[in-house]
């Protein structure tokens, strides 16, 4: 028998009793516009902006309702993705639970560029594991610069047992 108050027991989750339930966020297109660093065109009535997409999705802090910082009446009028050299050779892998499922259970977008030997440029950004896609930024700098020979675990190649690699050796999941 459930013994905690009414109250308490209405707003409790499947991973516990809680103020919020907040779920991760499901969007595969996102994680690939954070990678690349896209920018939100908008327009309303106090004129046009711009939002970089790393600051388009919101943390759920004090207020977990307000997912993005677009004003009332304002509207998302174009996405611009930068022509980044980087971004040609990127993939993209969406693991599920099942393949019945939609969702991520984990996603990453990911793009690696070598010269001479030399992990010049990395761009690794991840779904399903926060409110909001992830930019694996303290990865891409411990991997910039680094050696990536045949022999390296960080080769050339954009295998899925490369990028999971590097991600559980260097990302750090957000709390």
């Amino acid at each position: 028998m459930n013994r905690a108050p009414v109250a308490q027991r209405s707003r409790a989750c499947t991973a516990g009793t809680s103020e919020h339930c907040i779920a991760t966020h499901p969007s595969d297109v996102a994680v690939a516009l954070v990678a690349f660093d896209a920018v939100v065109r908008t327009t309303g009535p106090d004129g046009s902006g711009t939002i970089p997409i790393d600051e388009f999705y919101l943390e759920p802090g004090d207020q977990p309702h307000v997912e993005h910082p677009l004003a009332h009446g304002e509207l998302i009028e174009a996405i611009d993705l930068p022509a980044l050299p980087i971004a040609r050779d990127s993939v993209y892998l969406k693991f599920r639970d099942r393949e019945s499922y939609e969702f991520a259970f984990v996603s990453v977008a990911a793009a690696i560029e070598v010269e001479e030997g030399v992990v010049r440029d990395v761009r690794l950004a991840l779904g399903g594991v926060a409110t909001r896609p992830w930019r694996a930024r303290r990865a891409d700098e411990v991997l910039r610069g680094a050696p990536a020979a045949r022999s390296s675990p960080l080769r050339p190649s954009l295998s899925p047992r490369l990028i999971l690699s590097c991600l559980t050796q260097f990302a750090t999941v957000p709390a």
